[in-house]
């Protein structure tokens, strides 16, 4: 719908989130996340949502069609390959 990253990088479903108390802390995890390795934020995603079900229909939007068959094989979704981890509260 908006320019930015989901649009760059075809990010159409959301299978991990996190609340935070304030911007501030949701600022701070997000720096965090943002240095562990890709195989800890599939491990994160995995431990909460293990079939990568897209969280988004808990909030009333439609369900997106399957993954196309012709489409890579591995089950990490574009999001996660941009999404970091805390070094310091996780694996990494």
């Amino acid at each position: 719908m908006f320019d930015g990253f989901s649009k760059r990088y075809g990010v159409n479903r959301l299978v991990w989130f996190a609340m935070a108390d304030t911007i501030d802390a949701a600022i701070t995890r997000e720096k965090q996340l943002k240095v562990w390795k890709r195989s800890s934020k599939t491990t994160l995603i995995e431990t909460d949502n293990p079939t990568w079900r897209d969280l988004a229909e808990d909030w009333g939007f439609d369900p997106l069609p399957p993954r196309h068959p012709d489409e890579s094989q591995d089950p990490e979704p574009r999001a996660s390959r941009s999404m970091a981890l805390d070094p310091g509260s996780g694996p990494g």
